[in-house]
This record gives C-alpha cells, structure tokens and sequence, in this order.
C-alpha cells in the first residue's frame, strides 16, 4: 500500500505543479477582480440605503410633528377658556361636593377640546389638592404628583409645552405596592405645561389671582401608539430587520422596535455625543459588539427628539455576497477543470517516456524481482533501459540468497528456544512428582505421571511451531493440575476465554512459562489462597492474552531483569523473544507489577 501511495505521489507531481500554476493564473485574478466588484457593490447599496433610510426617518419626524403639533395649540387654547377661568376663580377646594362638580365640568371641557380620533391616552388638571380629567386612568398617590419631575419641568418651562421621555410610572410617582406591568399605563411619555387661566371674554384679559394655584396640564402618550406610527412608515420593505428608535439627545429611550433598548436603558452610541446642537439629520455607522450598523436620524421640531433607525450592514448587503460568492464558486469550478485537463495532457504527454520505467522501480520495490523493461532496441532510452534490467536481474539475485539464510536463521532460532524450554519444564515438572512420591501420595503421583506422558506427547507429536487454542489450553489445564496436586490446592485458575478464539493459531507452549512463574514466583510466601487469571481479548488489530496473579508482585527493577534474559527466569524472555521471532517487533510480552499487589502478564499476537 505505501509503495502505491508512493508511485501516485511519483505520478502527480510534475501533474500537481502544472496544475497549481494554472490556478495561480487564473484564480487569483479573478479573487482581486471579485474583490473590487464586492467593495464597489457594497459602497453603491449602503449609499442607496442610507438615501432611502433618510427618507424614511425623515418622514417619520414630519409625521411625529404632525401627530403632536396641535399640543402647543391645545394648552393655548384652555389658557383663555373662561369656563376654566371661572371654575378655578370660584372653586372652594376645601369643599369636597365643589370639587367633584367642578372635575364633571372640568372634564368635559378637556374632552372636547381634544381633536377627533386623537392618540392621547389620558389628559389632567393637575394641583396639589386635587387632579382634574378622566377618573379611570392614571392614578397619583397623594401629593407624588408636586415632588415629580413632571411638576418640577412644567414649573420651570413657565407657560412653555415641556416633553418628558418614557418613564416608569411606579418609579415616578413613588408607587411601591406595583409594577409597570400591572397597570395599563407602567410605561408613558408626557407632555406638561403649567396654566394660568384668562378671561378675555369683555375685550380685557383678566387673570387669576396670584393666590389661586396654578394647575398643570399633563397630556400623556403611550409608547406603543409611537412605535407602531414609526413602524408604519418606516422601510422595512427595504430590511425586515431594521429597528426604529424615538430618542431625545442624551441617549434617553422613548420608544424602541428593539428589545434591547426599552425606557429603563439609555442608548449610548459616540456620535450622538458628537451631535451639534441644531443638527437635524444625517446618517453614520457604528458598532455593537462585533456587528457593525448603518445608522440615519432626523430631528422632530416639536418635540427636539430625535428618530432613528438601525440596520445591520451585512443585511444590506447580504444578497451581494451570495450572488458574488455564487459566480466566483462557479467560475471557479469551471477553471479548475479546465486547469485540471490542461494539466492531466500535458503532463502524460511530458511522462510518456518515463511510466514504464516508474512501474518497473515500483514492482521492483514491492518484490517482484522479475520485472523487466520491454523496449525497442531504437529508442534512445534503450542504454538506460538495459541497465535497470540488468540492475532488477542482480537485486532478485541477491535477495533471494539473503532471504534463504533469513529462513534458516529464523528456524533456527525458534528451534533452540523450544529446546531450552522443554527440558527447563521437564526438570521442574519431575521435581514435583519426585516430591510427591516421597510425600507418600502415590495416587497423585499417578494422576501426574499420567498429565504428564500426555503432555509430553503434546510437545512431541508434531514439530509446528503454530497449534490451535483450544490444544493449548487443554495442555496448560493438565499443567495447572500437576501444579494444583503439588501445591495441595493453594491457589485456583479461572479461564475468561472467548469460544470464537479456540480455533486461532498461537505459539505452541506460549502461556506455560508466564503461568509457572505466577504459581512458583508469584504464590512464594503468600500467606491467603492465590487467585490466578488467564483470560483473551480482540481489539481490531490484535489479540491479547493475559494472566494475572494476587501473588507477591516484583519491583521495576525485577521486571526488567525477567524481560531481559537477566534474572534466574528465562521462560518470560523466551516467550517474548519467539513471538516477536514469529510476527515481528510490534508484539511480543508486556510485564506489570507492583510489589505486594500482583502481576500480571500480557501477551499480544496479531489478530
């Protein structure tokens, strides 16, 4: 598999440089084409944006002046009413009954100066001692009304309509038993103006007297009846997105189409800083975060406030960025595969000489020692031909010397490894029966002698370096049972071993040395019953088997002696050593252990 990535990567590149060079050539004038087109297409849409979004503000400013322009006319007209006049001169305020005929009248006379289908939500006469108009609509605590800053700038406007921003009604007024959206009128904007009632009714103006108090007339707005007069001229054919905002110069929320910006929050923004006194429309950007707004406003006359509107700039130019991004994608496609044709014949017309010789290395690489070049003796490349013939002739010859004595020294070394195995486990294993017999226990000795022949006929029945699992288990539990007699059952063996690995091929007698050692290293002193574990598991690539002891465990140093033919045990080393004889360096015997906590061995073939 590496030596054909390796012939593709010989193959492309003179194919991949061609085609680079023509992406280069063609692409990237055409990314800096794209970008000029991009920047002049965004600069001509937020031009025509900003034209048309000036237009709109603009006219919302003409519409919110239209709307409260009889305002100023209103107050001057209840100013020389002499009904109003005469009420206030004779009104007893300390006469309840006087109070309530004069509110019927004084309501009366409100209502119909009101203009036909007017968006005022409620209108008073406001004092001290009593307030005047609608009963069912804006409710003041006892004297909350004379310490507001409603009263506070209708008094020092003198005479003069004063507009007041949305405000908290229950803040306002110091109401602490409710919330603004409990009531209908929580969130209001005002205008005030104190009265000073004339009569001109006989060709003279005669005032009130400077004892009686001066009323102030409240008119209040809602700030939904302003947003939805914004909202209906504004040009959200243009953007749906676009938000509207009614402000007055120091950043304080009228009304907002924009959640974010309601009367408890003050737009900041550093152009409106910067605004002169006097500016009444223009346009700028700004930013909020990481997006960046077009914004335009126009000034309303009446009120000095201030109409804005915001659109996020990839809005507008959103539709130019798919287009352009669109036909670039396009093109694009369409140079690559013309740049990939281009490059794939010029290319194969370039290499046509030298394929045969690349598939010959190739082939070569991968053992295929016979390959030769077929050619005519006229070609020009004919001299280069022989002699990688030539070359391929002598590397088959001298692999396969080589690869013989590898064979041989392999057999060789597996053969020696089994030997100095089996007499190592002879010994042991007849010491053990040698004690038994002279422990007096014939009828153990028997059962051993018999494990024992059949083992023995195991080992010597076939010289294949490679038996089935399920042989070699069979084999090791008759092991385990010689081993269980001699030590009078000191420890149990528990197998975990899936069925399906029964009938895989491993090296003959491989888990023999690593379940000795367990039983007579691991169990040596060990003062509870041993628990010996030998169990298999597959990943995707290997096989691992492992046994585990509770015996005594080893130090590091320990382990590195039994892993390097050091210690006084070789059957750990020897099995590591013929199983990566077998299948290579990647597998082989890994050791774990600590002291006083166990071993445990593992064993990985491929799978």
């Amino acid at each position: 598999m590496e030596k054909w990535k390796h012939k593709r990567k010989i193959y492309w590149k003179l194919r991949t440089q061609l085609l680079v060079l023509f992406l280069v050539l063609t692409i990237v004038p055409l990314i800096i084409f794209s970008i000029l087109i991009y920047r002049n297409s965004v600069k001509s849409i937020t031009e025509q944006a900003q034209g048309y979004f000036m237009q709109s503000v603009e006219k919302s400013s003409v519409i919110v002046d239209k709307e409260f322009d009889y305002i100023d006319e209103f107050a001057q007209k209840l100013n020389i009413d002499s009904r109003l006049y005469e009420i206030f001169k004779n009104l007893d305020k300390t006469d309840e009954v006087s109070l309530m005929n004069a509110n019927s009248r004084i309501t009366a006379i409100l209502d119909a100066y009101k203009p036909w289908g007017s968006n005022i939500y409620s209108v008073h006469l406001v004092t001290s001692y009593f307030r005047f108009g609608e009963e069912d609509k804006n409710f003041y605590p006892k004297g909350a009304f004379m310490n507001s800053r409603l009263e506070k700038e209708a008094r020092e406007a003198k005479g003069s309509v004063c507009w007041i921003p949305t405000y908290s009604y229950t803040d306002m007024f110091g109401i602490n038993n409710l919330t603004d959206t409990q009531v209908e009128y929580g969130s209001l904007f005002t205008a005030v103006c104190q009265m000073n009632f004339c009569d001109v009714s006989s060709g003279r103006v005669e005032r009130l007297s400077e004892s009686v108090e001066r009323p102030i007339l409240v008119i209040n707005y809602t700030e939904e009846f302003l947003m939805s007069l914004i909202r209906r001229y504004g040009a959200k054919d243009i953007v749906s997105d676009a938000d509207y905002l009614v402000i007055d110069r120091e950043g304080n929320v009228i009304c907002s189409s924009d959640p974010a910006y309601d009367a408890s929050h003050r737009y900041q923004a550093d152009w409106l800083g910067t605004l002169k006194k006097g500016t009444n429309s223009g346009y700028t950007t700004e930013k909020d975060g990481r997006e960046k707004y077009m914004v335009t406003y126009a000034q309303s006359e009446i009120t000095d406030w201030l109409v804005v509107a915001r659109v996020p700039v990839h809005l507008l130019i959103q539709d130019v960025e798919r287009n352009i991004r669109s036909y670039i994608i396009a093109i694009m496609v369409i140079l690559l595969l013309l740049s990939a044709v281009s490059s794939y014949m010029i290319s194969r017309y370039i290499n046509r000489k030298i394929y045969g010789t690349i598939h010959m290395i190739d082939q070569v690489g991968t053992g295929q020692f016979g390959s030769l070049i077929t050619y005519d003796d006229r070609d020009e490349f004919s001299f280069f031909y022989e002699k990688l013939n030539e070359m391929s002739r002598n590397i088959k010859a001298l692999i396969h010397e080589n690869y013989e004595v590898k064979l041989q020294q392999k057999d060789f070394e597996i053969m020696i490894l089994t030997i100095q195995l089996n007499p190592h486990f002879l010994y042991n294993t007849l010491n053990i029966i040698n004690w038994t017999c002279l422990a007096g226990d014939t009828p153990k000795a028997s059962r051993m002698i018999v494990d024992l022949s059949r083992m023995l006929q195991y080992t010597s029945q076939s010289r294949k370096q490679l038996v089935h699992l399920k042989d070699e288990i069979d084999w090791l539990k008759r092991y385990i049972e010689i081993m269980q007699i001699r030590y009078e059952n000191q420890f149990e063996v528990n197998f975990d071993i899936p069925e399906e690995l029964m009938e895989k091929e491993v090296p003959k007698l491989f888990l023999q040395p690593l379940v000795e050692n367990a039983i007579v290293h691991g169990f040596k002193n060990s003062e509870e019953k041993g628990i010996l574990e030998i169990s298999a598991e597959t990943d995707e690539e290997n096989i691992c088997f492992t046994v585990e002891d509770n015996g005594a465990g080893m130090t590091q140093q320990r382990v590195k002696e039994v892993l390097e033919f050091t210690g006084t045990s070789i059957g750990v080393a020897n099995t590591d050593r013929r199983i990566k004889i077998l299948y290579g360096e990647a597998y082989g015997v890994s050791l774990h252990s600590q002291l006083g906590e166990g071993t445990a061995v593992v064993v990985t073939i491929p799978k």
